[in-house]
């Protein structure tokens, strides 16, 4: 098993192994040199910071010199219950994740592989031995914002939603009897747009299916299936939605377009609504777009400078039309609202 406490350095320095082989200009280490002993920043954190070179390159190369395994979060088979043995709390504190149960042991990937007080700690929690393996920031965020989610959570509160709407319930308790900021379905809804932000999905689809309510997320343009509930939930669900977005809480064989604001923690939420009607009932799809933060600017947006120039001029014509199309995720909500800031 390789630590770093155990490893020698096959280069005395990070910045020389990476220009060794090529992945930074000498000029740009001397730079980032510099930089370091006037902030006293980490230079890895330095040489990212300013495009010198990425993260995943920068872990490549320390992982080499450390004789341990970088491993590329994106491509690997994350197993959530493998991950889940350490609390989400560990699992951030630590800056870890438990990726994989060998039997013997536990491959385990850490941001930091000098702290060696966190793989004693991790160690200890484990209770058995563990092979090291280095994983980027990046990732590691990614992975826990999608592993550490809020499900246990909704299920129970969509238990107490269908409690609360059982024959011979007080028909205003799940939509907010005396206290509207203590309902069921205004807890659930919250939790699921906050659940929504910190996965970065675009999109939130509660779907009515024959015995159950399905509710997806579209992340990186992928749904994926966030809770399975009882069908009896989903009425209160779509009165509270149709009540937000002002829509006709009576229509109900009639397709319905809207448009909401959700105060989310630090950040509001520009959501637009479409009603279908279903074989068994209202199917939902909310399109999620954070506003306070979430625009980015036209020249940040990956436009080459010829097409920036041109798009400029043409959403600036007095007259005319600028068609901006393509699939889900694709960046056409972006593009828009940075056209529109930009005028």
């Amino acid at each position: 098993m390789a630590t770093a406490e155990k490893t020698k350095f096959k280069s005395n320095r990070l910045g020389e192994a990476l220009v060794e082989r090529g992945l930074l200009r000498p000029d740009h280490l001397e730079a980032a040199l510099a930089e370091q002993a006037h902030s006293g920043r980490p230079l890895g954190r330095v040489l990212v910071g300013n495009g010198f070179v990425t993260e995943e390159t920068l872990a490549e190369t320390l992982a080499e010199q450390l004789g341990i395994d970088f491993l590329d979060l994106r491509r690997l088979e994350i197993n959530v219950d493998q991950v889940r043995v350490l609390t989400e709390l560990q699992a951030r504190r630590l800056r870890t994740l438990v990726l994989e149960d060998r039997g013997r042991d536990y491959l385990v990937g850490f941001v930091d592989p000098f702290d060696l007080r966190a793989q004693d700690e991790v160690r200890a929690l484990l209770q058995r031995p563990m092979q090291i393996a280095l994983i980027t920031s990046a990732h590691f965020t990614e992975v826990a914002d999608r592993i550490y989610r809020k499900t246990a959570m909704i299920a129970e509160m969509a238990r107490k939603i269908k409690v609360d709407n059982a024959p011979g319930a007080n028909p205003g308790a799940a939509l907010g009897g005396t206290s509207e900021a203590d309902a069921p379905v205004v807890r659930l809804l919250q939790t699921l747009f906050e659940d929504a932000v910190q996965a970065r999905a675009s999109d939130i689809h509660f779907e009515p299916q024959k015995k159950e309510l399905v509710v997806r997320f579209r992340i990186d343009g992928v749904l994926q299936v966030q809770a399975r509930t009882d069908l009896s939930i989903a009425p209160p669900l779509t009165v509270r939605l149709k009540l937000m977005a002002g829509l006709d809480i009576g229509e109900k064989r009639l397709p319905q377009d809207g448009r909401l604001s959700v105060q989310c923690k630090e950040v509001t939420l520009d959501v637009r609504i479409s009603t279908v009607p279903t074989l068994h009932g209202e199917a939902i799809v909310l399109r999620v777009l954070v506003v306070e933060g979430g625009v980015i600017e036209l020249k940040k947006s990956g436009m080459s400078s010829e097409m920036l120039d041109k798009f400029g001029r043409l959403i600036r014509a007095p007259h005319g039309i600028v068609l901006v199309t393509g699939p889900t995720g694709s960046g056409k909500t972006t593009t828009l609202y940075g056209a529109l800031q930009s005028i």
